[in-house]
């Protein structure tokens, strides 16, 4: 690298090379080519010789900085960084390989004091570096559960990132508003009011506001805390100290938030505000239900499922579905234990006689080969409480001498574990129906258990945000309106990630709580900056064109499935023309209603939006490739039901006049064959059952944002 002697100087003095770092510009120079070259040592010791001398020199100290990171010694830097901003605290680039260096030798939270200074003086100067810091706080946080914290600092990256920062900022941003393993509320964008203080407070707000700008909430919210005691009955003020704690991943933002639901004159916003405080509220030790899990060492894993495979509460996996997930390597078999024996037919079974899963056993193979290895692992699982302790002991009396001595989880195991609450645990249940069972019957299961839940369950649950009562003793308590109505929206947001529906207007009927209050935009308002549960109140017929493009877009990401349906419906039916001019759009809409449909037990709406696809197949661009999915997508629908009449003419047919003209059609038939137990035309083999992925044999052939969760560790109640 040659440095241009009259260029501003690297040391940041403002002043160009020739009359500032002149004396030491070949050095610097040779240290700059072996940072280049990837050569720290070499670089560091050209810079050794520099440092008698030229210590305080800004340039020496960052370039020194830059290679003991190279060398992958972080804490050195660290102090060497430190110990030249004790004299230079406001040194943008050092502040920056500061930061850097803290973050790699202590980690988060331990670094983040210093990385906030960087957030305050180097955006300008190291703006890779700090978007790159920004998205690292940013991963952390989502690892803990922190939504709102992770995506304002994705957000943060965003803004300040270069090209490749900034798309990848994007994505993430992206991936956690689709995410609808999250409670819906807490995804997407929000806003702080308007709030701008008063005459005695209108300098701290501002002050508050410029560190939230550049990413420093903690700081935010420490200047934001005397207006809160001067305006305490201010809800603007409140809510944006909440949310500036939100961001900062503090759970004192429920704090905030609760006190400005209290106070909002406006019932909605307090709905929202509470509903925000009851997801973040953090759980205390006696309200946290932590998962399980027991180890043993296996020294024959097929001595082992032999075992297994004879018993009746026990439930395995098929090997097709541990296949589809990728984990045949790693996992010999996944079983469900069951509070009774398995039924071979759940037709006319009530929900009561229907087996329940209480824990589940991986069995693992430590070697990536598999087969049979001395270090195997089995693993039992499940919410702590006596049903684990249950079916702990299922599992070990059906093993028996197979297994060698337990390894209990540690405590700290535990605390890291996923869990549920004891609010929600009577909501958490996962039934087990037999492989052969028919869609009817899953349908009337499921749908049982939805009922049961809105119905009874939750109606008698004494949940925390309600001051110990039920929402059934809670109903007509005045000062209980509000938590009750955003009980009720957290309701929404459980059943939603669960693929069940919940009409909030009908429980808030229910519950003498007024409806939602739909909201007429402005023709210049932009729905982009709306919450999602904003949006949910927007009258989708007084959107313009323009306001509802980007509203289909968001809610075709976010798939909150009421939400969603309504405005798909809206799209499909009321638009058209819009339709016509976003192909690409109409094909994610009908795709999406067909997944929502599916998902929220209506196959027979599903089929005829699967129907409505094909029609429009014919004006696609390519109408035989489209004809093709869609018909590969009715397929999927009626192999979930395999009484249904169609399905083997369906199948027949897509062999018999498809297959001809794209060949890889009929390979992927024969796979969902094998799934359904259908013969090919003119074949005599009878192919046993197994079950089918979601993905269809391979082919990407699900609604965008269909994803698989096989990987994800389990909890009771999910599918």
């Amino acid at each position: 690298m040659s440095v241009d002697p009259y260029a501003l100087c690297p040391c940041g003095s403002g002043k160009k090379v020739k009359f500032c770092c002149q004396a030491i510009l070949p050095e610097m120079e040779k240290v700059e080519r072996l940072l280049e070259n990837n050569q720290p040592r070499m670089a560091l010791q050209t810079l050794e010789k520099l440092l008698p001398e030229h210590g305080g020199n800004a340039w020496v100290a960052t370039a020194q900085g830059w290679a003991l990171l190279a060398d992958h010694k972080h804490a050195e830097a660290k102090g060497s960084l430190a110990q030249f901003l004790r004299k230079n605290p406001d040194h943008p680039s050092a502040n920056a390989l500061h930061a850097l260096a803290a973050f790699q030798a202590d980690g988060f939270p331990a670094s983040k004091k210093a990385i906030h200074r960087a957030f305050r003086r180097s955006f300008k100067a190291e703006p890779s570096i700090v978007a790159g810091l920004a998205a690292s706080m940013a991963e952390v946080y989502l690892s803990i559960g922190q939504v709102l914290a992770s995506r304002q600092h994705f957000a943060l990256a965003l803004r300040y990132g270069d090209e490749e920062d900034r798309r990848q900022a994007f994505q993430a941003m992206v991936e956690i508003d689709g995410d609808t393993s999250i409670a819906y509320p807490l995804r997407g964008v929000h806003n702080t009011p308007s709030f701008t203080g008063n005459d005695a407070t209108q300098e701290a707000v501002q002050k508050a506001h410029r560190l939230s700008a550049v990413g420093c909430w903690e700081e935010a919210a420490e200047a934001l805390d005397p207006v809160v005691q001067q305006q305490a009955d201010s809800s603007d003020a409140w809510q944006t100290l909440g949310l500036f704690r939100a961001w900062d991943g503090n759970p004192a933002a429920s704090e905030a938030l609760h006190k400005a639901a209290q106070l909002s004159s406006n019932f909605e916003v307090a709905v929202e505000c509470e509903t925000l405080a009851q997801l973040l509220e953090p759980l205390g030790d006696a309200e946290h239900i932590p998962v399980r899990a027991v180890s043993y060492p296996v020294a024959s894993v097929s001595r082992l499922l032999t075992r297994l495979d004879d018993q009746k509460k026990l439930v395995r996996m098929p090997e097709a579905a541990i296949a589809n997930a990728g984990l045949s390597d790693v996992l010999a078999a996944q079983y469900d234990i069951l509070d009774r024996q398995a039924v071979e037919s759940a037709d006319g079974l009530d929900l009561d006689s229907v087996p329940r899963v209480i824990g589940r056993v991986m069995v693992m193979n430590k070697s990536p080969e598999g087969g049979d290895d001395a270090t195997a692992v089995s693993v039992v699982s499940g919410l702590e409480g006596e049903e684990f302790g249950i079916a702990r002991k299922s599992y070990e009396e059906a093993a028996g001498d197979c297994l060698g001595p337990a390894r209990e989880d540690t405590e700290d195991e535990r605390k890291s574990s996923q869990f549920t609450s004891k609010e929600r645990l009577p909501l958490e249940t996962q039934f087990s129906l037999p492989f052969t069972a028919s869609a009817s019957t899953r349908d009337r299961v499921g749908k049982a258990w939805h009922e049961r839940t809105i119905n009874e369950l939750w109606p008698t649950t004494a949940l925390k945000a309600l001051g110990g009562k039920s929402p059934r003793e809670a109903k007509g308590v005045a000062e209980l309106r509000v938590p009750l109505a955003a009980a009720i929206n957290v309701l929404d947001a459980f059943c939603d990630s669960r693929s069940r529906t919940v009409s909030v207007n009908e429980l808030r009927q229910q519950y003498d709580l007024p409806p939602m209050e739909a909201v007429d935009l402005p023709a210049d308002a932009n729905v982009n900056l709306l919450s999602l549960m904003q949006l949910r109140r927007v009258n989708l017929k007084s959107l313009s064109d323009e306001q509802f493009k980007p509203l289909l877009r968001r809610v075709l990401l976010s798939r909150h499935n009421l939400h969603a349906y309504e405005t798909l419906r809206e799209y499909i039916e009321n638009r058209g023309h819009l339709a016509e001019e976003m192909p690409q759009e109409r094909e994610q809409a009908l795709e999406a209603l067909v997944d929502i449909c599916r998902k929220t037990l209506r196959r027979d709406e599903a089929l005829k939006w699967v129907q409505h696809g094909q029609s429009m197949a014919k004006t696609s661009a390519k109408p035989f490739n489209s004809l093709v999915a869609w018909k590969m997508k009715e397929l999927i629908v009626r192999m979930e039901d395999k009484e249904d009449p169609e399905l083997k003419k369906l199948f027949d047919d897509m062999w018999n006049n498809m297959g001809p003209k794209l060949p890889a059609i009929r390979d992927a038939l024969r796979q969902l064959g094998a799934a359904a137990g259908l013969e090919p035309p003119g074949a005599g083999v009878v192919i046993a059952e197994t079950t089918v992925g979601a993905t269809g044999a391979g082919l990407a052939l699900e609604p965008a944002g269909a994803g698989d969760s096989s990987k994800k560790l389990w909890l009771p109640g999910q599918d």
